[in-house]
């Protein structure tokens, strides 16, 4: 199983997760000036920490490459 490659992939998907939730934040501020209801308009933007689906992602991707690493290491020296 090629570690290397889903740690990459699960890289990608913290990523997108990430950027779908600053698109949706910049989407609700337009919603909201849309109507003018007093809201205040400045976005916040959600930190990297803030969705557990992006945390865990980045710790899987952390997680594999470095047993992708030590399972290439040891091929190595056997050899």
């Amino acid at each position: 199983m090629d570690y290397k490659a889903i740690s990459f992939i699960s890289l990608i998907v913290a990523g997108f997760f990430f950027t779908v939730e600053r698109v949706s934040a910049v989407i609700a501020r337009g919603i909201a000036a849309q109507g003018k209801s007093g809201f205040d308009l400045t976005p916040s933007y959600p930190g990297i920490f803030d969705n557990l689906f992006v945390v865990f992602f980045i710790l899987l991707a952390a997680v594999l490459l470095i047993y992708d690493y030590m399972l290439k290491n040891k091929k190595n020296d056997s050899k």
